[in-house]
């Protein structure tokens, strides 16, 4: 037999055979009560009714109540003017040296510090369980 007429022999037998389908029990009561929860109205709702006197009652009392208009000053008393402290050793230390030598110092300050906090922060790695 040949390729062509193994394909069409069985395309033969697969067309003269037709289903006959037959539906699952109960689909057509499912598809109805599906239709008629779809087809009833919503059920109304009472409790924003409830809600709705205090509400607008809220938006009067806010409408209503404005605030006071701001005093004006009768008299401007001028502040007393204090002179900061004078940094002028640690200027003049930072300006006559490397101007990152303060920064530099800082930040192995601050690296010294963190690593100390991580240390404490650590679980003890003695070998003797306590």
């Amino acid at each position: 037999m040949k390729r062509d007429e193994t394909f069409r022999e069985i395309s033969d037998l697969l067309r003269s055979q037709t289903p006959d389908p037959q539906p699952s029990p109960g689909l057509e009561s499912r598809i109805l009560r599906a239709l008629d929860q779809h087809q009833r109205p919503a059920p109304k709702r009472w409790w924003p009714w409830l809600l709705l006197p205090s509400a607008l009652a809220a938006t009067v009392i806010m409408m209503a109540i404005r605030p006071a208009p701001p005093r004006t000053a009768a008299s401007i008393a001028e502040a007393p003017i204090t002179e900061p402290p004078s940094d002028e050793p640690m200027l003049s230390q930072m300006i006559a040296g490397n101007p990152l030598n303060a920064e530099t110092s800082t930040l192995s300050r601050d690296a010294e510090r963190a690593g100390n906090f991580f240390i404490n922060c650590l679980p003890s790695l003695d070998s003797d369980p306590e």
